[in-house]
């Protein structure tokens, strides 16, 4: 009998297993399957979605420039002053009137264009350089050039990006051949035809403000590269390239995608063919070494590729997860099948149907009449059915605590779900509202009532239905949706900027039912964002009216002085110009100073590294500033002294810049014959304190904490005597906090003043 029960005991353990076994894997089969596939379709719509907008915003970039440049060649001042340059029969003066006067429209362009760095102009019969705005003048030809010859036929030219034959200034501000340039050139013409070509000199390295940057992925590298395969962006290893001797000042067109083994060029850019996209997920070597998985795209109306790559690991890292997480969950549930077969199998008599019936109608929301029964079907048991019951009372207790639990982070997801301050509203698959908080219902002035069942479309912008539907179409592709710029539309017609992202919301069966909206107010960042940049524009503007008029004037002070253009002056009359010179110089310094205090306030004063010693730098501050000193017969001394040599990465013309300042406001408030100014500088580890010491008059204390404010001038009469625009300690420190450092200032009334500031040794600036 025993022998019968056994046989029939493990039959039925092996029929249930068979059983659950074949739903089961059918099941996690197709899970697995179709979560790998969403996961692979997921990272690859990321990378298209990164390379479409790289590729996009640098073919945006170059079209907007080629805009500016030809609203520049269209100026009427543009096109008669080169008709005048081009004359063979003009005058020397006239040809000198001209170019002032061009000189002057085209510097504004300069000035009003960071990307900007020359304009010349160029002879459409023999294309040498009549004009240029740069101080260094070269005799060039651009007669076989392709952007000129494009030029020639109305159109604008863009050449490719090449290293410059010419010494030009770098990215660090320093002057030297080989910088990567971008020239694109078009026609000046008039209504009779082509007068001349204008051709622009373009700041390559501004073309990386098109290359955003990502957070998906941290390995992401994303980068530009010519039709030969060099780079003409930074690459993000630049640091880790130059210690490796593969580069010896920058990427662009020195770095080239080639892999470091081979020495051939990588996969991804040697598959593409006819200027098509092309993507990889089967792994590749990239240009650093390492195996990953890319998206190259062409970049419109230019023969240049957008490169998007991503570490293959960090890119499969997700569906390995998925992986391992299906195998975990299917090995827990064949686990538990087992278990649950073997307790099945060991008693098969009728306490069991007893009990399952007892099981099937327990409800613990009731009485406790069932586990009065319970006991009587345990009672004098000493076997399973009795550690089945304290099993299933055990479980039971559990299971309220589960249910008072689950009750109770319900109502703390309502309770966080409406006190969100950002706006939040749950959508259907067909974007209808089912619910939202009371922040979202307030901001756009309707109750919840009015809010529900209505669509998401009557909510938005009239001009930005377009991007809610492409917004909206993405997450029912993709099923994801962060922070898309989408503007809403409140009850009384009012417009407001916000950034949306959505996920899935799924039902009890993992059926897609809608999605859940996040939705953050940005209206008040927008805002200040277009106040800055008003402010920003507004200086810019009134520093350049400012600066206009002062050109003809400082020009024709200088003709004027010149007996050969209007006949000799009196003594009386040359001294009135000069005075009227002295002025304007003076004036144009002070907007300049006004200018460069903005910089500095909206941090855009470029700023440039390079290594130099302490001992040369205090050399050349006490060569430089010797003869204003000498003449007023102020003691000079150099304190500094070292006998070892002390390195500092950072901007040696700005600090020298900094020195004469201080040492300018030093001169003016020492006594004459027995003033004595000192300098010097002390090594501090990583760090060295430069100062600037004086016995001058001394500065009161409830005077010194309002010395760095724009426009401060100690009021003493002593002061007013003197110029100054009040900016000059303003700007100092605005250098030295740039620099990454720290300035400061000790004085005594009667004895004299100490300005010092501490810059580190190493590159810490501030911004770039």
């Amino acid at each position: 009998m025993a022998k019968l029960f056994s046989n029939y005991h493990r039959k039925l353990i092996t029929l249930n297993l068979i059983l659950s076994l074949i739903p089961i894997i059918i099941i996690s089969s197709y899970l697995f399957f179709d979560k790998i596939n969403d996961e692979t379709k997921n990272l690859q719509e990321k990378l298209i979605f990164i390379s479409n907008k790289g590729a996009e915003n640098i073919a945006t970039w170059i079209d907007e420039r080629k805009n500016n440049i030809h609203d520049i060649a269209k100026n009427d001042i543009v096109i008669t002053e080169t008709k005048k340059l081009l004359d063979p029969e003009a005058s020397a003066k006239e040809l000198f009137v001209s170019k002032l006067s061009i000189e002057k429209q085209l510097q504004t362009s300069v000035d009003s264009y960071d990307w900007l760095t020359e304009l010349m102009i160029t002879s459409p019969k023999t294309g040498e350089v009549i004009f240029s705005t740069s101080d260094f003048q070269s005799k060039l030809n651009f007669s076989e050039e392709n952007h000129f010859q494009q030029a020639l036929e109305h159109k604008i030219g863009l050449s490719e990006i090449f290293p410059s034959k010419i010494i030009l200034k770098n990215e660090y501000g320093e002057y030297e051949k080989g910088v990567p340039t971008l020239l694109i050139s078009s026609p000046i013409s008039s209504e009779v035809g082509l007068e001349g070509v204008l051709t622009v000199r373009v700041d390559v390295f501004k073309i990386i403000s098109g290359i955003e940057k990502h957070s998906d992925f941290s390995t992401l590298d994303n980068y530009l590269v010519n039709s030969d395969g060099y780079f003409i962006s930074e690459s993000k290893f630049k640091d880790e390239l130059l210690r490796q001797n593969i580069i010896e000042k920058r990427s662009p067109l020195e770095l080239r995608v080639i892999e470091p083994n081979s020495g051939q060029l990588t996969k991804i850019f040697a598959s593409t063919k006819n200027f098509e996209s092309q993507i990889d997920f089967n792994g590749y070597t990239n240009y650093m070494g390492s195996t990953v998985v890319g998206l190259i795209k062409p970049v419109t109306n230019t023969n240049w590729y957008y490169i998007v790559e991503v570490d293959k690991q960090e890119a499969f890292l997700e569906i390995v997860k998925l992986e391992v997480t299906l195998i975990i969950i299917i090995s827990l549930i064949l686990f538990t099948i087992i278990a649950i077969s073997i307790l099945f199998a060991k008693n098969l008599v009728d306490p069991i149907n007893a009990l399952t019936k007892v099981v099937q109608k327990f409800d613990i929301n009731k009485t406790n009449e069932e586990l009065a029964e319970l006991r009587k079907l345990s009672h004098g048991r000493n076997d399973e059915i009795s550690k089945l019951y304290q099993t299933l009372r055990s479980m039971t207790g559990s299971i309220k605590k589960s249910s008072q639990a689950l009750k109770l982070a319900e109502e703390k997801y309502r309770s966080l779900y409406n006190g969100l301050p950002d706006l939040c509203r749950t959508i259907n698959k067909d974007g209808i509202i089912l619910d939202c908080n009371k922040a979202y219902a307030k901001r756009l002035g309707y109750s919840k009532e009015e809010v529900i069942g209505k669509s998401i479309f009557e909510h938005v912008s009239y001009d930005n239905a377009d991007d809610l539907r492409s917004s909206f179409e993405t997450w029912r592709n993709s099923g994801t949706v962060y922070n898309r710029e989408v503007k809403l539309r409140r009850k009384d017609g009012i417009s407001f900027q916000t950034l949306i992202s959505a996920t899935n919301l799924y039902d009890a069966n993992e059926q897609l039912i809608g999605s859940n909206t996040i939705i953050k107010d940005i209206s008040d960042i927008q805002t200040l964002l277009e106040v800055d940049k008003a402010k920003d524009e507004f200086a810019s503007m009134v520093s350049h009216e400012l600066k206009t008029p002062l050109i003809p004037i400082m020009g024709y002070c200088e003709m004027l002085k010149n007996p050969k253009f209007f006949g000799k002056l009196t003594d009386t009359q040359l001294e009135a110009i000069n005075e009227i010179y002295d002025n304007s110089v003076r004036l144009n310094n002070l907007i300049n100073e006004v200018l460069k205090a903005q910089k500095l306030e909206l941090r855009k004063l470029t700023l440039k590294k390079e290594n130099f010693e302490v001992d040369e730098l205090m050399q050349t501050v006490f060569k430089s500033n010797s003869s204003l000193i000498h003449l007023k017969q102020i003691t000079f001394v150099n304190n500094f002294t070292s006998n070892t040599k002390i390195v500092v990465q950072s901007d040696k013309d700005k600090l020298m810049e900094v020195f004469t300042n201080l040492i300018q406001n030093a001169v003016d408030f020492v006594p004459e014959k027995t003033g004595r100014i000192e300098i010097g500088a002390i090594d501090n580890a990583d760090s060295v304190l430069f100062y600037v010491k004086d016995n001058g008059i001394g500065i009161a204390p409830d005077k010194i904490k309002k010395l760095f404010t724009k426009f401060y001038q100690i009021d003493t009469s002593f002061s007013r005597n003197h110029g100054g625009s009040g900016l000059g300690l303003v700007i100092c420190k605005g250098i030295v906090n740039g620099l990454g450092g720290e300035i400061k200032v000790e004085s005594t009334v009667g004895k004299g003043t100490t300005f010092s500031f501490t810059i580190p040794k190493d590159d810490k600036l501030d911004w770039k």
